[in-house]
């Protein structure tokens, strides 16, 4: 599942992901050199129900440094799997200079 998210030079944009609680999964992103001259991943947060089995609800919010486009995936996956195992979510992302 693709999305799509537009932000402009100096904002920040938080990016949800839901997942289960107590699985071993988790969200997982790969910031390549060339993402990062257009974003920085401030902070990533995670966030469980009290019930057991319950969802998880992980955030992570990036800052944008510069005009341009690129595509951040996400991997939901155990980290003692395959690199390539799991599902993906891929977030299209527009910066757009600022105003």
């Amino acid at each position: 599942m693709n999305q799509n998210i537009r932000v402009k030079v100096g904002e920040t944009f938080e990016i949800p992901l839901e997942g289960n609680a107590g699985t071993g999964f988790r969200w997982e992103i790969a910031l390549p050199p060339e993402v990062t001259k257009l974003i920085e991943l401030v902070e990533e947060t995670r966030e469980a129900t009290t019930v057991p089995g319950g969802r998880t609800h992980q955030r992570f919010r990036c800052h944008a440094l510069a005009p341009g486009k690129l595509s951040l995936a996400f991997r939901y996956r155990r980290s003692w799997e395959s690199p390539t195992s799991g599902n993906e979510q891929t977030f299209n992302i527009q910066i757009d200079p600022a105003a």
